[in-house]
């Protein structure tokens, strides 16, 4: 190895060393949240925001101490409840399940957002688009076009560009109603890494309430926690969605978060081309696009089996197709945000320099200074511009 390769690997490897340190000590981890009781998972107190679906009306209700609160039929059926999810980091894709082991682990940060405590019901459709059903179960038999939409040919694959929904959908509906009652703060779907760390709620595990797998009980039959948490395929008391609420909530006061209505996300599924591994994704919002018009779902329905009603396992389902069991759950998204940026701008620059600490390295000929050592020119010669790839890997 010549002189310039060995300055070059050593650069990076500072450079990277040190950025990601910083990164590691600015975004917090999730807290885990979670013991074994008879009587469902601890909750953590939390803030929450409530959404008056008749006036638009947004209100926020700060260190709420039991789950319950919500769990009545105003906030299913005229208000829609909302947690607060502040920035942080979370491991995504963790699995103990055999056959889901290839996904690839990713370490997510996402900026502040708030999640609602129910998927959206039929009741609360209603109460934004008209109608006079005041059911209590999730909203479904809509089409992701028809309840979302926008137009996405154009999008430049950021969440922060994400194209605004259809006109006169639920969504598109909700965001005005609200707006002209003085809040300036988005609503929209959750992404699919949206729904994994609120389900998640700090754990690691393929389930909330447990560290152990179907598999590992047996059969679903032998799984009872889950009979606790979720509408699935062994429990169910009849063909179609239940009201919501109806079985314990998670660590963070969300209900119905496995089994009863998939949970149609706002991302495109990543299709062949999957994720990265042990790429570091910031506000991921999917793929930038999707050939046969797939987005994501989440957290199973009635019918599945134990294993698809986890925080893991994901599929998807073409934005047209209407389903018998394929719900939504919203997020609202701050404006402006107290919160410090997720991920701080780490990048070291010169003029010919340029360093991307969050796993691209992107050398060319120039001068930089790295822990009082200047990299000159001369000590560079001729250095080829094509990126270099690190892999970088938090285990917190």
């Amino acid at each position: 190895m010549n002189i310039i390769s060995k300055i070059k690997g050593c650069l990076a490897l500072a450079v990277v060393a040190a950025g990601f340190a910083a990164w590691a000590a600015t975004v917090p981890t999730d807290a885990q949240g979670f013991d074994y009781t008879t009587d469902g998972v601890t909750f953590l107190p939390g803030d929450y925001c409530v959404v008056d679906l008749t006036t638009g009306k947004v209100t926020e209700m700060k260190d709420v101490a039991s789950a319950a609160t919500f769990n009545t039929d105003d906030y299913k059926t005229t208000k829609m409840a909302f947690r607060y999810v502040p920035a942080g980091k979370f491991k995504a894709n963790c699995a103990k399940t055999t056959s889901i082991k290839s996904l690839v682990s990713n370490d997510v940060a996402l900026s502040a957002y708030w999640i609602a405590v129910f998927p959206v019901t039929e009741a609360q459709y209603n109460a934004v688009m008209g109608g006079a059903t005041t059911s209590v179960k999730p909203k479904v038999s809509i089409s992701w076009n028809d309840f979302r939409g926008g137009t996405w040919d154009s999008w430049d694959g950021t969440y922060a560009n994400v194209p605004v929904p259809g006109a006169g959908t639920f969504v598109s509906n909700l965001n005005a109603k609200v707006a002209a009652a003085g809040c300036a703060d988005m609503f929209d779907l959750c992404t699919s890494f949206q729904w994994e760390r609120a389900a998640r709620a700090g754990t690691r595990t393929d389930y909330f309430f447990s560290d152990k797998t179907a598999a590992e009980f047996g059969s679903d039959d032998d799984f009872p926690d889950l009979w606790n948490y979720a509408w699935f395929a062994k429990n169910f008391p009849s063909i179609g969605v239940q009201n919501v609420g109806g079985k314990l909530p998670n660590a963070w006061g969300l209900y119905d978060v496995y089994g009863n209505a998939y949970e149609q996300c706002l991302d495109w599924h990543e299709g062949n081309a999957g994720l990265v591994k042990d790429k570091f994704l910031e506000d991921y919002a999917g793929a930038s696009s999707n050939a046969y018009s797939n987005r994501v779902l989440r957290g199973g329905h009635y019918t599945s089996d134990a294993g698809k009603c986890s925080s893991v396992f994901r599929t998807y389902q073409k934005t047209s197709i209407v389903m018998d069991a394929g719900g939504f759950r919203l997020i609202r998204k701050p404006a402006t945000s107290s919160d410090p940026s997720v991920v701080p701008a780490i990048s070291a620059k010169s003029e010919k320099f340029t360093v991307d600490l969050r796993g691209e390295i992107a050398l060319a000929k120039g001068a930089v200074t790295v822990a009082g050592v200047n990299y000159s020119d001369t000590a560079w010669g001729a250095v080829d511009a094509e990126p270099v790839k690190l892999g970088c890997t938090n285990e917190t």
